[in-house]
């Protein structure tokens, strides 16, 4: 996907959900009409997402949470979008790749998620290295980059 492109999509998104103030313009391609409804999924799992791992916490948990996802989908080890990467069998044990997601987002994790979307969209970044590839309770990968005052630990690949 062009991250560039795609961030005037989704701030057209957001401004048809009523989740932001921003004039929208009308997209008549096909291949517009698929990025609109990929980044439309991108922001429903990633917010989904925060919610499930990190929802009670605060902000700067969710968005690390949330990056790794999103390193995940920028590394050769991992599928290459963020639904594959969020049902792939075995990551993310909140998540049912047979059935919706446990909790609805609070105002506050669609507000993060949006706020990383665009600045993965436009960057290319995350609020993470970009080798920092899992998130759990306890230690994993080849070392240890932070445990959080929450308890989580994001380690490196």
């Amino acid at each position: 996907m062009l991250k560039g492109i795609a961030i005037v999509m989704l701030a057209s998104t957001l401004a048809g959900a009523g989740l932001a103030e921003t004039e929208t313009e009308t997209f008549e391609t096909e291949t517009e009409t698929e990025m609109s409804r990929e980044i439309d999924s991108d922001l429903f799992n990633v917010a989904h997402l925060m919610m499930a791992e990190a929802g009670y916490t605060d902000s700067t948990e969710r968005r690390l949470t949330a990056s790794v996802l999103l390193n995940r989908v920028d590394s050769d080890l991992f599928p290459d979008t963020i639904g594959e990467c969020l049902y792939q069998p075995g990551q993310y044990s909140t998540v049912r790749a047979s059935g919706p997601f446990w909790w609805e987002p609070t105002e506050d994790c669609w507000k993060d998620a949006e706020d990383l979307l665009k600045q993965w969209y436009e960057t290319g970044d995350t609020d993470l290295p970009e080798n920092v590839l899992y998130q759990s309770r306890g230690p994993l990968g080849s070392g240890t980059y932070l445990i959080s005052g929450w308890g989580q630990y994001f380690c490196y690949q």
